[in-house]
């Protein structure tokens, strides 16, 4: 998997090495940095030796920054991310930069029926929503489609907003 974005990921152990090495090329050149694997990760624990792993029942966090560009966040669709692993949806988060109020709906779809559209929306009445605050979470999930195949895309739709001007929405995952 590819790692990229900002966030932060919870050790269970001190790592013995900060920089993790480059390996031996498996395949690509050695001038464009592209197929290199990753050694000498010993001592990083838990949390990213198993996201970084397939396994099966890992917990995974899966963010997107709805900015506003400095001015109040506009409603409407601001895409998403197509997930690479088969999982289920097991709670979600948003922060917002300031006190506000934001709901925001969850279209899902396949790579076949891209993109998707608020006839795939899987959210139901309990959708992700923060009011008057800072932050909001919830695991109830009444009525929503949790389950999520491997390759399906995730769209982000901001229904309405007051004062915020860039919202973090999380979903936390469980790998199936």
């Amino acid at each position: 998997y590819a790692i990229s974005g900002t966030g932060s990921v919870a050790m269970t152990n001190s790592p013995t090495l900060v920089t993790p090495a480059l390996g031996t090329p498996s395949s690509g050149n050695r001038s464009s940095c592209t197929g290199y694997a990753l050694s000498n990760l010993t001592g990083l624990g838990t949390g990213v030796s198993t996201m970084l792993g397939s396994s099966t029942g890992a917990t995974v966090a899966l963010s997107w920054i709805i900015d506003g560009g400095g001015s109040t966040i506009t409603t409407g669709l601001k895409y998403g991310l197509k997930i690479p692993f088969a999982c289920t949806i097991t709670a979600w988060t948003i922060g917002l930069d300031q006190s506000g109020s934001i709901v925001i709906d969850i279209w899902k779809d396949t790579q076949a029926n891209y993109p998707p559209t608020i006839a795939d929306v899987i959210t139901a009445s309990a959708k992700p929503t923060v009011t008057t605050a800072t932050t909001a979470t919830s695991s109830t999930l009444t009525g929503w489609t949790t389950t999520v195949a491997a390759g399906d895309w995730l769209f982000f739709n901001v229904n309405s907003v007051t004062a915020a001007t860039w919202a973090n929405i999380t979903l936390t995952v469980q790998k199936t």
